[in-house]
């Protein structure tokens, strides 16, 4: 956690609609999904037992990213009542916008490893985070090297070797 994941990939999308502040945030999977410029972007969150998503903002990046900076706090202070499982961003990303052989990329941010063990509400974070990956197309690990010195090989062998073994992916 505190790597710039989020920071990083706001950048990529163009625009601040990703939860970054100087506490850990990132509290579940976020998936960014692209979509057309000239579509409403739209902030979707998925609760454990819904169908359905529940929408949270609709409008532009700082609508979003405000809504997504409370219902984070929300969620952390209070023990997650709602059962959020994932967030997902519905918004044109910058980077991709102008190749449309990437119609359907999705950016999933999730939280750093080392959040898994330290949170105590009721978010399954390991596993959605791993989730993420057994059906992702590429991994970009961005981490606070000062961080994880003593524990990254732990940590890449660990999300590494469980995507290696349900799809047969090899590391760049």
């Amino acid at each position: 956690m505190k790597a710039g994941k989020s920071t990083f990939l706001n950048a990529v999308i163009g625009a601040d609609v990703l939860a970054s502040e100087t506490a850990a945030c990132t509290i579940c999977r976020t998936d960014v999904r692209h979509i057309p410029s000239g579509q409403i972007p739209r902030f979707l969150e998925y609760r454990e037992g819904q169908r359905r998503p529940v929408v949270l903002a609709e409008g532009d990046a700082g609508e979003i990213q405000q809504k997504f900076l409370v219902r984070t706090r929300e969620i952390r202070e209070k023990d997650n009542p709602d059962n959020t499982i994932s967030f997902e961003i519905e918004y044109p990303i910058e980077a991709i916008s102008g190749l449309s052989s990437l119609a359907g990329f999705t950016l999933v941010d999730t939280p750093g490893p080392n959040e898994w063990e330290s949170t105590n509400f009721n978010v399954k974070l390991k596993q959605t985070t791993l989730e993420a990956l057994r059906k992702c197309n590429a991994i970009l690990f961005v981490l606070n090297y000062a961080s994880y010195k003593d524990n990254l090989n732990k940590y890449l062998h660990e999300l590494t070797a469980i995507r290696v073994s349900l799809n047969s992916w090899k590391p760049l």
